[in-house]
């Protein structure tokens, strides 16, 4: 009787518990900027940048290429929410400056999605990015100088923003992206694993991250051309430019004939070379020869690194594309 009764208050005590940690209250995630909206309403046009930081704090971009305009993310999650479609909202502002004073506004509170391209390069891919998705706001970021053509050539899409930054150090706040989409860039930083640390703390909760590297067990073309040139980097960028030129030509000739043949002589099509311009080619020969670094890795290596920084459903894409998913928090006032 006794052990009975031991038996069913255990049983009652595992119920009582389950019970009330269902019930305990997650403090809602707020992410970004924290602003609110009677401050929002109280910028106005003439104001300094002081006055600007005191209503709203700094930026979400630290950019000090482009100083005469602030952006202002906030993200706003209901934990306690039974809807996960609709479980958080969002603010975004953009304040203008000329002369350290506001001389335009922009808000919205209707944008869906935050997408990053890290390591943008021409922004080919970026910009088709906001263009195909008007209600997402895309980021576009690059070392180099070729942020200036990248800003000239988006200036007319008003959802993207060109940022000229180093990913070893992000001027992005953490965990406010959706989507970061990072192609054959991390790996020519001077140390690939930091550089994706970095720039995978800049993923929300929920949110995802694709990446590319250079895989350590196949070539292509690209790297055969590095291979080949041995330390092209030290040459100055006129003489690179002109080497992806000319390097270019017997490539694209080959794409031509090869997807011709496939074309007209095979009934499977599948295997067609990618479509490239010539220019395309060039500038991705640029971008193999010209980086100082230039690292190689495996499957199994880029994987852990999902794993270790709290991924899930993670797949291989191609040679070494990687996704995942970052994990939601359990820890509550995160």
């Amino acid at each position: 009787m006794i052990k009975e009764m031991r038996k069913y208050y255990f049983f009652s005590l595992i119920i009582f518990c389950f019970i009330i940690s269902s019930c305990v209250y997650r403090p809602d995630l707020q992410q970004g900027n924290l602003l609110k909206i009677e401050n929002i309403d109280r910028v106005e046009i003439g104001m300094t940048k002081s006055q600007i930081r005191y209503l709203l704090g700094g930026p979400v971009i630290g950019n000090p290429y482009q100083n005469d305009r602030w952006d202002y993310i906030y993200l706003y999650q209901d934990r306690m929410s039974a809807d996960p479609l609709n479980d958080d909202q969002r603010y975004w502002l953009v304040v203008y400056f000329e002369n350290e004073r506001v001389i335009k506004i922009d808000k919205d509170v209707l944008r869906k999605k935050l997408f990053l391209d890290a390591g943008c390069g021409d922004g080919e891919y970026g910009s088709e990015i906001a263009n195909n998705n008007p209600q997402t706001l895309v980021f576009l970021s690059d070392i180099s100088e070729g942020v200036k053509y990248t800003r000239e050539k988006l200036k007319n899409l008003d959802n993207s923003i060109v940022v000229q930054c180093d990913l070893m150090r992000p001027p992005f706040k953490d965990r406010v992206f959706d989507f970061i989409w990072s192609d054959g860039v991390l790996h020519h930083t001077p140390n690939t694993f930091k550089a994706f640390s970095s720039v995978e703390k800049l993923v929300k909760d929920g949110g995802r991250f694709y990446a590319w590297f250079y895989p350590n067990y196949t070539k292509s073309y690209y790297l055969l051309a590095r291979d080949l040139l041995i330390k092209p980097y030290i040459l100055p960028s006129p003489i690179l430019y002109l080497i992806s030129i000319i390097l270019s030509i017997p490539y694209w000739f080959f794409c031509k004939i090869f997807n011709m043949y496939k074309i007209l002589f095979s009934p499977n099509t599948k295997h067609l070379l990618k479509k490239r311009t010539f220019m395309s080619i060039a500038f991705s020969l640029y971008d193999s020869i010209s980086p100082t670094y230039q690292f190689r890795h495996g499957k199994e290596e880029v994987k852990n690194w999902y794993d270790a920084k709290g991924y899930e459903n993670i797949k291989i894409v191609g040679d070494l594309g990687i996704v995942g998913t970052k994990k939601k928090s359990d820890k509550f006032g995160e």
